[in-house]
């Protein structure tokens, strides 16, 4: 069992992932105790995708997408739920609702993935994000990639917690208001990501 911490609430034992019997699927527990089912995207999928980022509110449309009401919420999902060699996307389903999204694509450089995760607007700060990323991570480390690459908004406090608390490693520079960040894939799987927000970052974490 691996410790989190929910802020205000205090500290939870969560269990380590589980593989059920469906290839491709992980069950986790989140930090709430509640057991959600991580797996891959597919066509059925995309009524679900759209409503996810749909109910987003204003701020949270505008940190995953740096626009406010994006326009093209439907093409982005058809995207997700494409099955390619040159991206991934999985959901965690809570019972059959979807509450979060996450995928890579492949960028030019073989070794790295450009990531991103969306989370349902009322189950934030449950461990959706950290979950789907570290699930994500090991299904891109068993395709031969070592890095994720990131462009997060640097007032984006949620996804800046979400690749701080684990203590993954990873690279950072500023342009303007983004931030860059490259995470070492290689560090993001569930063995040593516990965070502890009382210990001081170590060289080439990701902190602020």
């Amino acid at each position: 069992m691996v410790p989190r911490q929910i802020p205000g609430v205090g500290w939870f034992l969560v269990t380590t992932p589980t593989w059920p019997h469906r290839r491709g699927e992980r069950e986790v527990t989140l930090l709430d105790g509640v057991v959600v089912r991580l797996r891959r995207l597919k066509k059925s999928d995309i009524d679900a995708v759209i409503a996810l980022h749909r109910q987003l509110d204003d701020r949270e449309q505008y940190m995953r997408f740096f626009v406010a009401h994006p326009p093209y919420l439907e093409k982005v999902a058809e995207k997700l739920v494409e099955r390619s060699a040159t991206q991934y996307a999985i959901g965690a389903f809570e019972d059959d609702a979807l509450i979060g999204v996450a995928n890579y694509v492949r960028s030019q450089d073989p070794a790295a993935a450009e990531m991103a995760v969306a989370v349902a607007h009322h189950n934030h700060l449950r461990g959706v994000a950290t979950a789907l990323l570290r699930h994500l991570a090991d299904v891109a480390g068993r395709k031969g990639i070592r890095y994720f690459d990131a462009d997060v908004l640097a007032d984006n406090n949620l996804m800046l917690k979400v690749l701080r608390d684990p203590g993954w490693r990873c690279t950072k520079r500023f342009d303007g208001p983004v931030l860059h960040v490259r995470i070492d894939v290689s560090t993001m799987d569930g063995g040593s990501a516990a965070p502890n927000s009382g210990r001081r970052a170590t060289p080439g974490e990701c902190a602020p």
